[in-house]
């Protein structure tokens, strides 16, 4: 809306898409999902590349500053979305007066008289950066007359986020690092449109809503396309097609793992830890699989990496709240469909979305 008030210059690389998501698949069949009982359609906009002048980035936020105005994507609803910068005392946004006032001013801010900026408040997500982050920078970096054009990102990335980045720009082209608590004022900004998007969280704070999120199958091609042709050997793939992906962490433990792990390994899975692996070797292991099971995570993007008709299989909790869409609509974006295995959630462990859980063995052998 913005770029059509002001008269931007905007230089559009996908027309809209229609998205035709269908329902994941419930095990058991009497879980709570009685929203999946129908397709999901969307339409996602038009991807475009817009040229803003005197712009100011902010470490840390994908919203920028043109004079007194701030710039959201398109997919960003400010009265129902509530963002990461707000959690962490960075920003305060008043949505009924479509207002933002931020907590930190950098008084000496960087210099830039171009770039593109693809600093984001949750970069350092594995999940965000794979589907909504690393997708605008590979439309970007496919454009051969911006390939001087130096590019933004946040510091402080792990290094499997920083190889999936060199991965798709390689290695001439130059980045500029940002940190949090610093600004950058850039002459002639290059901005690409949203390619994905899940809120961070609902304002309205009501955890059983359904967040479903929307991801362009086009831009997410791209990104598979380019990480494929640079880490898989025209020869292909040798290692195993039948993989359960452990997930790490505090919250969402999935408390009967080791009968969980028993189960599979009878059945013919390879028991992997995403954690001992490089983002090369995840790569090559999502892409090579044809069985897949996990309880839902951060290294379940990975699954944008699976060729068609793989057969996910994601634990999760039983709770009508959970992010069954979310990961439903990555799947599809990469051709296949995600199946829940749902778990009762373990008492007494804060709100039930983050519970940890239990997975009966039973149910597990119904979804294979």
């Amino acid at each position: 809306d913005f770029c059509k008030k002001c008269n931007h210059k905007v230089h559009k690389l996908l027309d809209a898409e229609i998205i035709h998501t269908p329902p994941p698949l419930i095990f058991p069949s009497s879980g709570n999902n009685t929203r999946q009982a129908s397709h999901y359609d969307a339409v996602f906009p038009p991807i475009s590349i817009t040229l803003f002048n005197s712009t100011v980035i902010n470490g840390g936020s994908n919203l920028f500053q043109v004079g007194r105005n701030v710039i959201y994507h398109d997919l960003f609803d400010v009265k129902n979305d509530s963002t990461s910068e707000e959690l962490w005392g960075r920003a305060i946004i008043y949505p009924e007066e479509n207002k933002i006032q931020w907590l930190s001013h950098d008084k000496s801010p960087y210099i830039a008289s171009e770039a593109a900026s693809f600093v984001d408040a949750c970069a350092g997500n594995y999940a965000h950066w794979m589907t909504e982050v690393l997708p605008r920078i590979a439309m970007f970096c496919a454009e051969e007359k911006y390939k001087h054009i130096p590019i933004i990102i946040n510091s402080d990335l792990h290094p499997n986020i920083m190889s999936s980045l060199y991965a798709v720009i390689g290695l001439e082209r130059s980045i500029i690092i940002l940190s949090l608590g610093r600004s950058i004022k850039v002459k002639k900004l290059y901005y690409v449109s949203v390619t994905g998007y899940i809120p961070f969280e609902l304002r309205k704070n009501n955890l059983d809503e359904d967040c479903r999120g929307l991801f362009s199958s086009n831009a997410i091609a791209k990104v598979r396309s380019n990480i494929l042709n640079f880490v898989v050997p025209k020869k292909g793939l040798s290692g195993p097609t039948k993989i359960y992906i452990r997930r790490s962490g505090d919250i969402r433990k999935l408390v009967n793992q080791s009968e969980i792990e028993s189960l599979l390994r009878d059945k013919g899975f390879s028991i992997i830890d995403p954690d001992d692996l490089s983002f090369v070797d995840q790569v090559k292991l999502f892409s090579s699989a044809t069985d897949i099971v996990t309880p839902a995570g951060a290294a379940l993007a990975n699954i944008i990496f699976c060729k068609p008709n793989v057969q996910i299989t994601i634990l999760a909790i039983d709770y009508i709240g959970a992010s069954y869409w979310y990961w439903q609509g990555v799947a599809w974006a990469s051709g296949n469909v995600a199946r829940f295995c749902l778990g009762s959630p373990r008492e007494g462990v804060g709100h039930v979305r983050h519970s940890d859980f239990h997975v009966p063995p039973e149910y597990l052998l119904d979804a294979l």
